[in-house]
């Protein structure tokens, strides 16, 4: 697996607001931390949650500028434009922690303030 890759095409899903494309990506043990919402575990609970987060913008897009492979880790930092429905534009800065099993993310932790959308 090129991880570069994988982290490029896992962004293209998110930024389509695609949560159902997301699944493909994750494991059915997953943990994932967005930001100072709760930890979530198991890919039902995580897709359901990115389902409504979606929902809660018109649309995102991130950038990405600089990725990191360490082991079976992938740490990757950008910013991420949001558009929200009143066509208002929020950005932030991110950085994510993905670990890696199988060619499935088995722990998601995303760092960004949010508190602005």
């Amino acid at each position: 697996m090129n991880k570069r890759e994988f982290v490029r095409n896992l962004y293209e899903c998110v930024d389509n607001l695609d949560a159902q494309k997301l699944k493909e990506f994750l494991s059915e043990n997953i943990s994932f931390k967005f930001s100072n919402f709760d930890e979530l575990n198991g890919v039902s609970d995580v897709i359901a949650s990115n389902e409504n987060f979606f929902k809660s913008v018109k649309r995102m897009q991130h950038s990405i500028t600089k990725i990191w492979e360490i082991e079976d880790d992938i740490i990757c930092h950008g910013i991420v434009n949001y558009t929200r429905h009143n066509d208002s534009m929020y950005s932030a800065s991110y950085s994510t922690i993905l670990k890696v099993e199988d060619e499935k993310i088995v722990e998601y932790l995303i760092f960004a303030d949010v508190s602005g959308l």
